[in-house]
């Protein structure tokens, strides 16, 4: 990696926007980080630090209007593991100008950005790479983004701390995706740090209906009704020959720019395909919690290349309103992203077979044919 790498990495970090009381703790509560690191800890030390003025002068001029708000419309979830197509799904619905989202400034400063919103979306644009490094998705201050890096910069509850912190990876599934290992008192500080977020994006919006987009939530389908009993829910799937894969490419490419503790390759696959088996059957036990009018399943094959029928019978079986009105805003986002190409990706058999041993359980219900070896 050369210098000007280096830097990017160090400027572009996640935690930029976390707040110092929040950093010491992930510092103490994951024993350090790997002297290798150094710089970015310095970097984000400084940058916490010199927040302080701007969250104080949020909490100031917001806190009394979040505290009387309300999340009048629940809001509609984007499940699917990642790398199943919840990104596009969301960057297109969120075309409906009836809905609002977490935007990418917000989730990188949770706790200054409505107070300096020109000047974060500055400090973004002129620091984010133009495009997500794994799949070449545009990125802008202004596009969506996943609450989940906004949870990460506010409390330690949040499964993205496992990209930095590595050697507690396992840790951070468990406690914080599957909710498996923690306390209930945990739980309700997480649900509190959840509506205070959701509640900063509604205000942001101008009090629209919340699009919101995370794997993570995939595995907290039974939290999310706690908060929002009548929420919407869109599960979308894909082959998961595909999503492993897929979601190795992911962390190839996050984690150098994440890491402040380093694991061996082999732990970080032998925990892409745990986390995929137990989020997904913790998700196929919860979703019959949901209403079944609530929830949809669209499948990543079927949705790209018909992106308007498939959208059509998601708000008609959600009963959303609206869908005449932004079809026109639906299909122009269409066409400007028809010449995007996804990434292409060779298979081997000891791939193919060390895929299907783990997750036979969903690639048998969704009937996916093995890949054809090309090594």
């Amino acid at each position: 990696m050369n210098l000007k790498q280096e830097i990017g990495f160090i400027i572009r970090h996640p935690l930029t926007g976390c707040s110092f009381r929040n950093w010491i703790k992930l510092l103490v509560d994951n024993g350090g980080v790997n002297k290798k690191y150094i710089l970015k800890v310095l970097y984000i030390s400084l940058a916490s630090c010199l927040g302080i003025p701007l969250r104080i002068i949020e909490r100031v001029k917001f806190d009394e209007n979040l505290e009387k708000l309300k999340i009048e419309e629940s809001p509609i979830f984007i499940l699917g593991h990642w790398r199943t197509g919840t990104t596009y799904i969301q960057n297109l619905i969120s075309q409906d100008p009836s809905l609002g989202y977490i935007s990418t400034s917000l989730a990188s400063a949770p706790e200054m950005f409505l107070a300096n919103q020109k000047l974060w979306n500055f400090i973004l644009n002129n620091s984010l790479p133009k495009v997500r490094p794994m799949d070449n998705v545009e990125l802008s201050s202004l596009l969506p983004q996943e609450e989940e890096y906004a949870i990460g910069n506010i409390s330690p509850y949040s499964f993205y701390h496992s990209w930095c912190f590595q050697k507690n990876m396992s840790k951070y599934f468990h406690n914080f995706v599957l909710f498996d290992k923690v306390s209930e008192e945990t739980k309700l500080q997480w649900k509190n740090c959840y509506i205070k977020i959701l509640k900063k994006a509604t205000l942001h919006m101008d009090k629209k209906r919340l699009i919101i987009k995370n794997p993570a939530n995939t595995a907290r389908v039974k939290l999310l009704l706690e908060m929002f009993p009548t929420a919407k829910f869109i599960h979308i799937y894909r082959n998961p020959y595909i999503v492993y894969t897929s979601t190795k490419h992911l962390y190839e490419k996050l984690l150098p720019s994440f890491a402040l503790q380093e694991i061996p390759e082999k732990e970080i696959n032998e925990n892409i395909l745990k986390f995929y088996q137990q989020l997904m059957h913790k998700y196929f036990t919860d979703k019959s919690l949901i209403p079944k009018e609530n929830l949809i399943e669209i499948k990543y094959e079927d949705f790209v290349g018909h992106e308007l029928v498939q959208l059509q019978k998601i708000y008609q079986h959600l009963n959303l309103p609206n869908f005449e009105n932004a079809e026109e805003n639906f299909q122009k986002y269409i066409d400007a992203h028809s010449n995007y190409e996804t990434n292409k990706y060779l298979f081997d058999e000891e791939t193919i077979t060390k895929v299907y041993d783990a997750w036979k359980f969903t690639i048998d219900k969704w009937q996916y044919s093995p890949p054809q070896s090309s090594l």
